[in-house]
């Protein structure tokens, strides 16, 4: 069980990578959304690449044989495309401030890549492939038997045990 890597050399090193610069070219051509892939020199989309490769390989796959080759490369294809924006999946947004009257919690930056794992287009290509303890959902996660353990369902009694 694993996957089959291409390699790219920066700075005369060999590095793994899921797919190739010409394959992410290749995939990435007819997209209207990208947000850095056509402005990127070929070095920062080869360490784009190799980035997105590390961040994909490290998730909880069920077989990693069984992932096709065409939906590593799409799903490496974008997240390289994102992490050259300055995104980094799975980082959600940042809070400014909570408050307790009224209840009021202010974010920081940007919500392009939300508060899952990864956007919406590469958890519909992968998240089939991972086990169970991949979440898509950016709500909070609950368990247990006494929400005495769980304090916020004092501060919000519309939340219980499960997801929020």
């Amino acid at each position: 069980m694993a996957f089959t890597f291409d390699t790219i050399v920066i700075d005369a090193v060999n590095y793994d990578s899921l797919c190739t610069r010409a394959e992410a070219n290749e995939y990435l051509a007819p997209e209207l959304n990208l947000k850095a892939w056509d402005t990127a020199t070929d070095a920062n989309k080869d360490k784009a690449l190799v980035s997105a490769t590390r961040i994909l390989v490290a998730q909880n796959w069920i077989d990693e044989s069984a992932v096709p080759d065409a939906v590593l490369i799409a799903a490496n294809s974008l997240m390289a495309d994102q992490l050259l924006a300055g995104e980094t999946p799975g980082s959600g947004q940042s809070i400014n401030s909570v408050s307790a009257g009224s209840v009021s919690i202010d974010f920081e930056g940007s919500t392009s890549v939300g508060a899952s794992k990864f956007d919406s287009r590469i958890t519909a290509l992968i998240g089939q492939y991972l086990t169970s303890s991949y979440s898509t959902s950016g709500n909070p996660y609950f368990s247990g038997t006494d929400e005495d353990d769980y304090p916020i369902v004092e501060i919000f009694p519309d939340i219980s045990e499960g997801n929020a």
